[in-house]
C-alpha cells in the first residue's frame, strides 16, 4: 500500500524539502472560521494566506498542490476559485455536518480538483455511506483534535477504541473507502505526551491509507536530507 503523506506549510524551505521527500500533497492551511470558538487556546489556528499558496507553489510539483480551506459558507465560491485558480489539485473541507455541504463544493470544483471531506464531527462520522456514493471523493480523512473535543473526550488519544470511532473504523472500511488518519510525529519522537510510537500503532490496526505530518514532525530536522531519512523510517513503518 502506497501511504500518502500531507504537510500544511507556508515556508518555501519546508515546502521543497517535502517536495524532494515525495509528500505527495503539499500545501497551506486557510481554514479559521469559528476555530477559535471549538479549539482550546493550545490548538493552532493558521495564519495563512491564498498569497502563501502562490509563494511555495513554486517549490511544488503542480500535482502536489494542496489546500485545507474554511467550512461551506456564503462566500466558499470566492474561496475555492482563488485556490483553483493558483493550480491546487486537492481541496479539503473541514468541519461539514451535511452531505449537501460536500455536494455543494464539488459542484463548485466542478472536476478541477479532488475534494477531501475531513470527518470531524460526530455527525459527519454518520453519513459515510452517502459519501461512499459521490464518484467524485477518492478518499476522506479523519480529524482527531475536533473529533475528541466533539466527543467531548480528555484528548486525542482517549478516541481510539471510543464507539463512534469504532463505528467509523467500521464503516469505511465496510464501504472500501481510503482515509487518512489525524497527524503523526517521528516514529522515534520520545517527548510527546503520547508514544509516537503508539500514534503509529494505530495507523496499522484501522488501515489508514495517509496522514498529515504534525508541526512536531519537523523537531531537529535542519535538511532535505534529515527531512527525506524521517520520511523514509516513518512511510517504512506505515506502508506495511
Amino acid at each position: 500500500m502506497s501511504f500518502i503523506f500531507s504537510i500544511f506549510t507556508k515556508d518555501p524551505k519546508i515546502a521543497s524539502w517535502a517536495n524532494y521527500s515525495n509528500v505527495s500533497r503539499i500545501g497551506v492551511d486557510l481554514e479559521y472560521i469559528n476555530k477559535h470558538l471549538r479549539q482550546p487556546s493550545s490548538f493552532r489556528i493558521s495564519c495563512h494566506t491564498v498569497d502563501d499558496l502562490y509563494l511555495i507553489k513554486k517549490y511544488i510539483e503542480p500535482s502536489r498542490l494542496f489546500c485545507r480551506i474554511n467550512p461551506f459558507h456564503e462566500f466558499s465560491k470566492a474561496e475555492i476559485e482563488s485556490v483553483i485558480s493558483c493550480g491546487v489539485k486537492y481541496i479539503m473541507l473541514p468541519m461539514f455536518h451535511s452531505i449537501e455541504e460536500i455536494i455543494n463544493c464539488l459542484q463548485i470544483i466542478n472536476s478541477r480538483a479532488q475534494l477531501i471531506p475531513l470527518i470531524e464531527t460526530s455527525k459527519s462520522c454518520k453519513i459515510v455511506s452517502q459519501i461512499k456514493d459521490l464518484d467524485a471523493i477518492k478518499d476522506v480523512h479523519i480529524g482527531l483534535n475536533d473529533l475528541h473535543l466533539d466527543l467531548n473526550l480528555k484528548n486525542f488519544f482517549n478516541i481510539f477504541g471510543h464507539p463512534v470511532f469504532e463505528k467509523l473504523i467500521d464503516d469505511l472500511r465496510h464501504h472500501n473507502m481510503k482515509f487518512g488518519l489525524g497527524g503523526i510525529a517521528q516514529y522515534h519522537d520520545k517527548t510527546l505526551e503520547f508514544p509516537s510510537k503508539s500514534n503509529y500503532e494505530q495507523y496499522l490496526k484501522t488501515g489508514a491509507s495517509g496522514a498529515i505530518l504534525s508541526r512536531s514532525f519537523l523537531n531537529n530536522i535542519q535538511s532535505k536530507s534529515s527531512f527525506e531519512k524521517q520520511i523514509k523510517i516513518s512511510k517504512s513503518f506505515l506502508s506495511k
